[in-house]
């Protein structure tokens, strides 16, 4: 029986990822804050938070910082559990 191999990339493979991350943090910020502002809600302002959090570190591992896989598993496990808890109906 043969066993298929699943080559595990490293963080530098993925740097484009971190690259959007980055570069998209105008655009959703200059989309967040007019949108709040009109409707007078500041629930989608809060959408902010876990952008910017993303970005920082995003923009860390984009620059070799953080090169830790433990810290960066653990960094993107808890920026996907902001987004589902911002995500669960009140």
């Amino acid at each position: 029986m043969q066993r298929s191999v699943i080559a595990m990339r490293s963080g530098e493979d993925c740097r484009q990822l971190r690259a959007i991350t980055i570069l998209t943090f105008p655009l959703g910020l200059g989309l967040i804050i007019p949108y709040a502002v009109i409707t007078g809600l500041a629930f989608p302002a809060v959408g902010i938070m876990p952008m910017l959090f993303s970005t920082v570190l995003g923009s860390l591992m984009y620059g070799g910082l953080l090169r830790s896989p433990v810290k960066r598993a653990i960094i993107d496990i808890a920026l996907t559990i902001m987004y589902f808890a911002l995500l669960i109906p009140r």
